[in-house]
């Protein structure tokens, strides 16, 4: 699979025509994860007639358990973006796409120079 080029940049006229390289992107593979968590209650709970109240207070805490972690999974894929150590895609959700716009600012910032500042910033 490849992904995009960047954006074309303004040719002036007998100027240069810029050229991009495509890279080869991951495939996206799932793997599914079953999440679970349960609660119980006591016989004695059952016998003195508080699973009524235990009950209802149990299972909304419950639902909110549920619910923060599946947030904090979704969430995850965001907070990691950056990290090299994440086992997203190729590893690194956005470093690539870091890359490539620091590629692209240089070229543009280097296109908008005037001829003598780049002369003296070639001996660099």
């Amino acid at each position: 699979m490849l992904s995009g080029f960047g954006t074309a940049p303004v040719k002036s006229e007998g100027g240069a025509i810029s050229f991009d390289s495509a890279q080869e992107t991951y495939t996206a593979r799932y793997s599914h994860e079953t999440i679970a968590l349960a609660f119980s209650i006591t016989e004695e709970a059952i016998e003195d007639n508080l699973y009524d109240k235990l009950a209802a207070r149990y299972t909304r805490a419950l639902a909110r358990s549920m619910s923060q972690t599946k947030q904090i999974r979704a969430a995850s894929v965001l907070n990691n973006a950056f990290s090299t150590a994440s086992p997203i895609g190729d590893g690194r959700l956005c470093v690539q796409q870091i890359t490539r716009l620091f590629r692209v600012i240089r070229r543009t910032f280097w296109q908008l120079l005037p001829i003598s500042t780049k002369h003296l910033l070639s001996r660099c």
